[in-house]
């Protein structure tokens, strides 16, 4: 919405550079370019490590996950819906990783995720709404939230069975559960 520039590759709101012709005086929106164009978390000088590196717990905000899981890898996600962000803490290094940001923000509401699963077997998160949509983020991945599967009604419970994917809703007598592959095919359902 904002003349002045139009490349944000974190997507944090801090644009990378200002498009040609413009500056930071024409910036309706009072941008300011982000100095850490690759961490989402990081935008501002402030934010340095002191070793020209995003320190991640600048930004950390002080919440009660709803999610909390971890990976083989030592690797702690804390899932926060109203954030509509997975913290990530790294056993190994002892510090604070990029967040993963999840949902969508389009300026007039927003959506997010009500639940997390970790999937060792597909190296993936997932994510249940309450609209009945399943996402997933491939950690070996891009890091960005990919649709997989949908539910009649919103999902009420959502775990990694070994190769699959065991979700629930409210559809059905008294609920439905579905059975999904990675592929997010449905490979069996039954009510009750």
């Amino acid at each position: 919405l904002d003349a002045a520039a139009s490349t944000d590759t974190d997507n944090d709101g801090y644009p990378d550079e200002w498009n040609v012709g413009y500056s930071e005086l024409d910036s309706t929106e009072n941008l300011v370019l982000d100095v850490f164009p690759n961490d989402s978390a990081c935008w501002l000088v402030a934010h340095d490590n002191g070793e020209g590196m995003c320190d991640f717990s600048m930004t950390m905000p002080q919440f009660t996950p709803d999610e909390i899981l971890s990976d083989n890898d030592g690797t702690i996600y804390l899932f926060s819906s109203e954030h509509r962000s997975v913290y990530r803490w790294s056993a190994d290094s002892q510090s604070y990783m990029n967040p993963i940001y999840v949902g969508e923000d389009t300026g007039i509401s927003q959506k997010s995720p009500d639940l997390m699963a970790y999937s060792e077997s597909h190296n993936r998160l997932y994510f249940g709404y309450d609209t009945g949509e399943i996402t997933f983020i491939d950690l070996s991945g891009n890091l960005v939230e990919e649709a997989f599967a949908n539910t009649a009604m919103s999902v009420n419970g959502l775990v990694s069975v070994g190769n699959f994917v065991l979700a629930q809703d409210g559809s059905g007598a008294w609920s439905t559960h579905y059975i999904f592959d990675n592929n997010g095919t449905i490979t069996d359902s039954e009510d009750w």
